[in-house]
């Protein structure tokens, strides 16, 4: 363990370090002003006029000189030290003075160390908060069974009320979710810091600020510690996190002592039962406790309490336990796979060790505690919410979602790029293939993306800046200069440059009203209509890192900023221009900005984002780029007779005029440092900025530096003084989101993968029942599908008679004429119909399916009857919502969404490990077994058994290779969707048709819908497979239905496979082709504008497909041209 200095010697030294700083500020201001009147010659010597330069000096001019150059050095850092107090106050920057900026970082270094006094002593009387040692476990710890620290008896919970954990409010802005994000990392358990402090109204309430000087209880699970720092000082060189032993045990100075250790240092996780287990028997713990009690404890006190060790507490083994050396990591890994610990009941908060009941634990313990075992105190947090520790994001070796913690908006950003960009290609598809999709390094980065992610921070960041714009421009106020963005769960902070008062959505919360902010409830929040019709105010908006407490989002401004330096370590200043970049190239804020990667900057990005950015190799064409675009904005200012930037962007009329235009460059020609400052901070601002790792020596004064750390270091920002951790993208987490993005702009498509065939799933499909399709409903418009479609009754199915089916006309169908029609047309409906031309003649009949023809091992096909079967355990639905139908038990709905996508997951992905499923349902977390075995309870409990007393969700111990896997008698709808298709595919006949239509009814929406967006981060790969396959599907059976005259069935199939991809312009054209066999004119030009609508909305315009242009020329009626 990394040695950490006590918080009280720590407090001493700030103390004492503040005393010097006064000592010496207080010397400086008026001991020199002293001396130089005692000891210095005053110019009022010289005054009687004795002097003569033409004769020998005495002494006397020159040490009036001296007097005066020493009251000139004094009234300069007077002036500088009187500039840092103003500063302070103002809580803003003091103005840096050319020749006094020594003077200056002397003046603000004395002050600092004064000012940060108060809250050192506060702290140090308040004592940090006592922290269980028990909060969290590795997953190769070996916590197998109830430990003295996890469990506790009635008598003991009632004796350790007052032992809780706590803390003291000293801001007047702490919220119940700060403190749960930053005790017990996740917001919504400020309910759990609400139970334990009835008394306090504020906490109750959940919004409202806490008093200052409040002291509150936490849960025994509050980290206080940052463990992320320790975790990273103790990674090897080689990624691998110590084992438990390697870090619990001082270093031995010969072979002899490192197998008989006599102490080891209390790590974040210990309990005296695992370290007992550790090093001999766990029942020995109660020596461990005799042999230390009354020790002294890190920070002060003594160590009476057997149910409270803390980190860095120093324990000596007794005999006992010293004669057996550690268990090395191999041990405990193996100890791993042989056992897993009982999870605590859902019903109790901490009860004693549960009975071997093999209905609720998935292995039995090896060693369980003696019956006459003492109760055993401390409370364990159980469920889906219990903390878990986090991988450092710079060890080489962590799961890919640790990566990304912190990097919210980056990881939303790229996500929201990689799914417009793969709609795109599904649009794109051809019948029968796949999208390209990511594997091996980048596909587990992307699944760290979508764990990081925070889609809905960007949403609450749009709506209320888009307001504050609706709202400044109606009350004829410009727009305010930001400094900083704090981005929280559910608000929004903003850090003015100058104070001012607030306009709604915003109110200030500082005295000075230097800072702003605006709750996600606010009704001052415009509505969607209103925000629509105006641009991003600050679309320059990007995110730098994270706040040092919190954990929240900071974003800056840089159009205000106009050049930002990125100094210090070279490597750290690169990873976090790349951040920069890859948000820039991707923010959905922005609307649009333009890129200029200078050079090698960003390498890549240009190819993976060329509709937002280009590179050019020779600086000077570069700086003549970004000087035309600041001289012809600010031409443009001038005449529309704004201002300032800010006020430009409010007038009606500057829709697009003020897009940004921002420099990417490691490096930058000395020659044009100073022309280029000038060009981007002159006033009026300019819609520019220079993002750079140049070196700060070589740049003007008035850049934004900022001093990147060699490791995870908080630095401070310019204007706010926030404390920030900076967020950045090591080289080859870089290369991994460039190669995301390139592949998912690739135009080309890919094999189909192989279906599992009859005989592989014949265990499954025996055993499990088919679940009826849903009946087609009475209103169409109830069933999620275009409007234009309502007028299709239940009579009109495909399952009428035929004598209602032969009512319909048939008609040879026109298409396009033969070619390749590559690409969008950049057509919109009205320019399709406004082409006077001749009435098209008959045009050839549809090009057949180009699906692939039955295989060579294609299933026999099943009686009819056979394909429908009512279900006789749980369901798990995929194709639409995420649910599970038909479970017997019950479960805590604040529970569900973790069974949940424990059950989709193994119903995918059947026979995995423990390890798979922390990776999928906690990527990028260490995930201890009572967490993970918690949740593997409830779910079992809550699935039931079948009509034979057998488990849905067998116990591990029952499986012949110990896997995990949901019983014969779950279903999936995508398994059975699955065999429907394959089967319908290889027959074209009736019972075909009839397996493809049965294969359709089971789809209910986009597959996997309505989830929340951090959670299935491992299932992007199987919903593009299952929209793929929908589409295939939805295209085979319009296709044979028209051919058969069947148009209401042809709409059906073609509707049914939009509600997965209503984007698909492949079954819009059948539709188009089903509406015109059909005589419906009307319905097919509903159906083409409903087209527009969709295109519209993706990537703010997408063009219609020439394919589908041609098309709507061949089937609607346009005005033909009159001959004279």
């Amino acid at each position: 363990m990394a040695h950490r200095t006590p918080a009280p010697v720590r407090a001493l030294g700030a103390i004492l370090r503040a005393l010097l700083g006064a000592c010496t500020l207080l010397a400086l201001l008026a001991g020199v002003p002293y001396l130089l009147l005692a000891v210095g010659h005053q110019p009022t010597e010289l005054a009687d006029g004795t002097l003569n330069l033409l004769q020998q000096d005495d002494g006397t001019l020159f040490f009036v000189v001296l007097t005066c150059i020493g009251w000139a050095g004094w009234a300069a850092f007077t002036l500088s030290a009187a500039l840092e107090i103003v500063a302070l106050l103002r809580r803003r920057t003091a103005p840096a003075i050319s020749g006094l900026r020594s003077l200056q970082s002397l003046a603000s270094a004395l002050i600092g160390g004064i000012v940060l006094l108060a809250p050192t002593a506060a702290a140090a009387a308040t004592g940090g908060p006592a922290v269980a040692a028990t909060a969290s476990h590795a997953a190769g710890d070996s916590a197998a069974a109830p430990s003295p620290a996890s469990t506790a008896s009635p008598q003991a919970s009632e004796a350790d009320q007052d032992k809780w954990p706590e803390h003291t409010v000293t801001s007047a802005t702490e919220l119940p979710w700060d403190l749960a994000e930053q005790y017990l990392g996740d917001g919504k358990r400020w309910k759990d810091i609400a139970a334990l402090n009835p008394g306090l109204p504020q906490l109750a309430a959940g919004d409202q600020y806490l008093p200052v000087a409040a002291t509150i209880k936490l849960p025994a699970d509050a980290d206080a510690a940052d463990t992320s720092d320790r975790g990273q000082q103790h990674t090897s060189q080689t990624g691998t996190p110590p084992t438990s032993a390697e870090l619990r045990t001082d270093t031995p100075a010969s072979k002899e002592k490192a197998e008989e250790p006599t102490s080891v240092t209390v790590q974040e996780g210990d309990s005296l039962w695992t370290i007992a287990d550790d090093h001999g028997d766990p029942k020995d713990w109660p020596a461990l406790y005799e042999e230390n009690r009354g020790a002294p404890l890190p920070g002060g006190g003594k160590f009476t309490d057997p149910d409270l060790i803390h980190p860095g507490q120093k324990l000596a083994l007794p005999p006992q336990l010293t004669s057996k050396p550690p268990a090395s990591s191999q041990e405990k890994k193996e100890k791993e796979e042989e056992k897993e610990q009982p999870p605590t009941p859902d019903d109790k908060d901490t009860t004693k060790a549960p009975e071997a009941d093999p209905g609720t634990a998935d292995e039995a313990p090896e060693t369980a505690p003696d019956a006459s075992a003492p109760g055993t105190p401390a409370p364990v947090p159980s469920g889906d919410n219990a903390p878990t520790q986090t991988a450092p994001a710079s060890s080489s070796a962590l799961a890919p979602a640790a990566v990304w913690t912190g990097a919210g908006a980056l990881a939303a950003a790229l996500v929201g790029t990689l799914a417009t960009r793969r709609v795109l290609q599904q649009r794109r598809r051809r019948p029968g293939r796949r999208i390209p999709m990511p594997t091996g390094r980048p596909a587990a980065t992307e699944q760290g993306l979508r764990a990081a992610q925070h889609p809905s921070g960007f949403s609450l960041l749009n709506a209320t800046l888009r307001t504050l714009a609706l709202n400044a421009a109606a009350a004829g106020r410009p727009l305010p200069a930001l400094d900083a963005v704090v981005l929280h769960e559910t608000k929004v902070d903003l850090h003015l440059a100058e104070p001012q008062a607030p306009v709604k959505p915003f109110t200030a919360t500082s005295a000075d009203q230097s800072v702003w902010t605006c709750s996600a409830s606010s009704a001052d929040i415009a509505e969607p209509e209103q925000l629509s019709e105006t641009e991003m105010p600050y679309p320059a908006l990007v995110s730098l890192g994270w706040t040092e407490t919190g954990g929240h989002l900071v974003l800056i401004d840089l159009e205000h900023i106009g050049i930002l330096n990125l100094d210090g370590n070279r490597d750290t200043a690169r990873q976090v221009l790349q951040a920069i970049a890859v948000e820039l190239a991707s923010t959905p804020l922005a609307g649009h900005l333009e890129l200029t990667a200078l050079a090698d900057a960003a390498p890549g990005l240009d190819t993976a984002a060329p509709e937002r950015v280009a590179r050019i190799a020779d600086p000077a064409a570069a700086l003549t780029e970004v000087a035309a675009h600041t001289a012809d904005q600010r031409n443009a200012l001038a005449a529309i007779g704004a201002e300032t930037l800010r006020a430009a962007r409010l007038l009606d009329d500057a829709a697009g005029a003020w897009t940004p235009h921002i420099l990417l460059a490691q490096d930058l020609p000395d020659h044009a440092t100073t022309s280029l400052v000038d060009a981007l901070t002159a006033e009026p601002r300019t819609a520019g900025a220079v993002i750079t790792t140049h070196a700060a020596a070589a740049l003007p004064g008035l850049t934004w530096t900022l001093d990147c750390p060699d490791a995870e270091q908080p630095i401070v920002l310019p204007g706010s003084r926030l404390p920030v951790r900076l967020q950045g993208l090591a080289d080859e987490h870089f290369a991994d989101a460039i190669d995301l993005l390139i592949l998912a702009a690739s135009d080309s498509d890919v094999p189909a993968p192989t279906w599992p065939t009859d005989e592989d799933d014949a265990e499954t499909s025996a055993s499990s029942p088919v679940p009826a399709p849903s009946p087609p409903p009475a209103d169409e418009r109830e069933d999620d599908l275009p409007g234009e479609y309502a007028e299709l009754e239940e009579a009109d199915e495909p399952g009428a008679p035929d004598s209602e089916r032969a009512k319909a006309p048939a008609k040879e169908q026109p298409q396009p004429a033969p070619g390749e029609l590559d690409g969008p047309t950049g057509l919109t409906l009205a320019d399709v119909l406004a082409e006077p031309t001749k009435p098209p003649a008959t045009a050839p009949l549809p090009a057949p399916s180009t699906l692939p023809g039955p295989p060579a091992n294609a299933p026999a096909l099943q009686p009819q009857e056979s394909l429908v079967t009512a279900p006789t355990g749980p369901t798990v639905l995929l194709l639409g919502p995420v649910s599970v139908d038909g479970a017997v038990g019950r479960i805590d709905s604040s529970r569900r969404n973790a069974g949940t996508e424990l059950v989709a997951f193994l119903a995918l992905n059947p026979g995995v490990d423990h390890h798979a499923i922390d990776d999928a349902l906690w990527p990028g977390r260490l995930v201890g077994k009572e967490m993970r075995n918690a949740v593997v309870s409830r779910t079992r409990s809550w699935l039931g058994k079948d009509t034979d007393g057998h488990l849905h969700f067998p116990r591990v111990q029952d499986a012949g290779d110990s896997r995990y896997r949901l019983g014969p008698q779950v279903s999936c709808d995508w398994t059975r969707f699955q065999h429907l298709a394959r089967t319908g595919l290889a027959h074209h006949d009736e019972d075909g048709t009839l397996a493809l239509r049965h294969a359709l009814s089971l789809v209910r929406g986009r597959p996997f819908g309505g989830i929340d967006p951090t959670r299935y981060a491992w299932a992007e790969p199987t919903i593009q497979e299952m929209v793929s396959a929908i589409v295939d599907v939805a295209y085979e059976l319009s296709t044979r239905c028209r051919e058969a005259s069947d148009f209401p069935g042809a709409l059906w199939a073609a509707r049914r496979g939009l509600l997965a991809a209503e984007e698909s312009e492949l079954l819009h054209r059948q539709l188009f082709l089903a509406h015109h066999a059909a005589d419906d004119l009307e319905g097919l030009r509903e159906a083409a504008t409903r087209l527009v609508r969709i295109n519209e909305q993706l990537l703010d315009g997408a063009d219609m497909e020439a394919e589908t242009a041609e098309l709507l020329r061949n089937l609607l009626p346009r005005p033909t041209a009159r001959t004279r």
